[in-house]
């Protein structure tokens, strides 16, 4: 755990779907940065052409989820080279893209 101040940062990157991009991996990541009591800011560091919309959704509602417990934390989505469909809903879930 990281007590002292600092952004944390997640990737995700290529398709979104079960095996690839997954929501499983994605929350994991959420999970571990949430535990560390000197996070301040997060930043989802997104190059998707998207894909699977029911993984996107919960990457989204786990995002939002975060938000709400931790309104402290400010979240931003920056897209790096491709951010389509799906990969852009799961930005929206954040403070600012």
């Amino acid at each position: 755990s990281n007590t002292k101040p600092h952004v944390g940062i997640i990737d995700l990157t290529g398709e979104i779907a079960d095996g690839k991009a997954s929501a499983d991996d994605f929350v994991k990541g959420l999970d571990a940065a949430y535990k560390n009591t000197g996070l301040k800011a997060l930043v989802v560091r997104i190059n998707s052409p998207g894909g699977s919309p029911v993984q996107a959704e919960y990457m989204f509602n786990s995002l939002k989820y975060y938000r709400t417990k931790y309104p402290d934390v400010k979240t931003y989505s920056v897209c790096v080279d491709l951010c389509a469909s799906a990969a852009y809903y799961v930005a929206v879930a954040t403070d600012e893209i």
